[in-house]
């Protein structure tokens, strides 16, 4: 996905368009909808924040794009800023995931959504 939108790739100007920006603005509404579907349940809402925190590093890796190839000996500001938003983009959706293990099961009350998680 990254070498889509990466310096001279010929889909360089439309990846972030039609892939970055759409999913983070999907992330950042249903992390803000489970924000607000659990209010009280502190991490169910951390969940949300989690979310919306993907969002946000889905965009930021749209607009910082890699260099050519995507992995370069010595690279750019903007390649070190997309790495760095995936790795933001791994972790917070691996940790949503994570407490939803829990919450489903203790919240939910649910050991099937508990397992799909």
């Amino acid at each position: 996905m990254s070498e889509l939108g990466a310096l001279e790739a010929p889909t360089h100007q439309l990846s972030p368009i039609i892939n970055n920006v759409p999913l983070g603005v999907l992330f950042l509404l249903f992390g803000g909808a489970v924000v607000g579907l659990f209010w009280g349940v502190r991490l169910a809402q951390f969940s949300g924040l989690l979310l919306m925190l993907h969002g946000l590093a889905s965009i930021g890796a749209g607009l910082f794009a890699c260099d050519p190839g995507c992995n370069p000996v010595e690279p750019s500001r903007d390649q070190v800023l997309h790495n760095l938003s995936g790795l933001v983009m791994f972790a917070s959706l691996t940790l949503a995931n994570l407490l939803w293990v829990y919450l489903a099961r203790k919240r939910l009350g649910s050991a099937g959504f508990s397992w799909f998680a």
